[in-house]
């Protein structure tokens, strides 16, 4: 129904008698609630299709990657999300057996129609025998396992829980390990208390270089604690994996927390920077949220309260946007060492707010 005749059916509904002074609170207050609403939320509206026939995909997955806010398409390919109006981050559209669409200029009034392009795959073991194709699964999901999930973790606490609809690939020659998604990657992290969906694009993990490329996008929903006990372990965890975080690190840039985080990011040559040398101004995206830019000056050096474990950070462009959420272009930094060797168990949503103790653990002296 429209706000304005919800108003105003909503006052004529007041007794005759009801006290004025008191009818006219409540009517501002409900003024002020549709207000914020329409202030500080928009509503995404679309049809997903498949790019190759035009034809509509239903029930595809529409989500703001990293984050808990998302919906699906229904039989017809249709959605509406609702989304807050401070938000940078692109809108991500997924659906089984095609790749995932990212899309930044999707704020408008009228409805958008999206193309999903469909999943073709070159798998190299497709014709080996049934024994040699168990061999390769036994001898390397573990590791494609640990390089997905994380290297320091209990594979109890952190789990996959459909990895039959995992396929690998494994090129002899160039030593490479690849892995293939048939549906989304279902995730359990009893440790931090969310269960991931993580809709895996492109995973190669070259075996003689230990390098690592993968791709893809993800929706957070949080695991209900039994009780109060396991609530407190689950923040207490969260807070862990926060504190010398990527998103710990964009958050102080933003927040100018940076002098008092524990962070220090040094040149190639060891001379500490100081923020206004690394952040340029706060611009509007297109979204029209503030976000702020990391100027690129050659590759940084990061380290976290004096840690040894020290992470390189190459940028791809001059200029690498990120806002207050901590969000920033994935594919605008390559990241090298203790950052870099973080996985799909230390991902927290963008939504995350650290507790008041983790803070003052954070701003403790370093």
């Amino acid at each position: 129904m429209d706000r304005s005749l919800w108003v105003k059916h909503f006052c004529i509904q007041f007794h005759p008698n009801f006290d004025v002074c008191m009818r006219r609170k409540l009517l501002l207050l409900l003024v002020i609630t549709c207000y914020c609403s329409v202030c500080y939320s928009q509503v995404v509206r679309g049809t997903v299709f498949d790019k190759s026939t035009a034809e509509v995909i239903p029930f595809a997955s529409i989500y703001i990657s990293g984050t808990t806010l998302g919906t699906t398409s229904n039989e017809n390919g249709y959605f509406e999300l609702n989304l807050p109006r401070n938000l940078s981050n692109p809108l991500t559209v997924s659906s089984v057996g095609f790749y995932s669409v990212t899309l930044t200029n999707f704020l408008t009034n009228e409805n958008i129609s999206v193309n999903l392009e469909p999943k073709t795959y070159n798998l190299l073991d497709i014709n080996v025998s049934g024994d040699e194709r168990r061999n390769i699964r036994k001898r390397y999901f573990p590791i494609f396992r640990m390089e997905f999930l994380g290297k320091n973790l209990n594979p109890k606490r952190c789990r996959i829980l459909n990895e039959g609809d995992i396929l690998l690939q494994y090129d002899r020659n160039e030593k490479i390990l690849k892995a293939f998604a048939k549906r989304p990657v279902q995730i359990q992290n009893e440790r931090l208390g969310y269960h991931i969906s993580y809709f895996l694009d492109r995973f190669e993990f070259n075996m003689e270089k230990h390098s690592l490329i993968f791709t893809g996008n993800y929706i957070f929903t949080p695991i209900t604690a039994s009780d109060s006990k396991q609530q407190e372990e689950f923040e207490k965890s969260r807070g862990s994996a926060y504190l010398g975080s990527r998103m710990h690190l964009f958050r102080s840039l933003w927040d100018g927390s940076f002098d008092a985080s524990g962070f220090i990011i040094q040149d190639s040559t060891g001379h500490i920077l100081p923020v206004n040398k690394l952040v340029i101004r706060t611009k509007p995206s297109i979204s029209g949220v503030p976000q702020k830019f990391l100027i690129k000056q050659g590759p940084f050096e990061v380290s976290y309260k004096e840690d040894l474990r020290k992470t390189m950070m190459y940028l791809q462009n001059d200029f690498v946007p990120f806002d207050s959420s901590g969000y920033f272009d994935p594919m605008g930094i390559v990241w090298d060492g203790y950052m870099g060797y973080k996985r799909i168990s230390d991902l927290l949503p963008f939504e995350y707010i650290p507790d008041a103790n983790t803070l003052k653990k954070g701003k403790e002296s370093h």
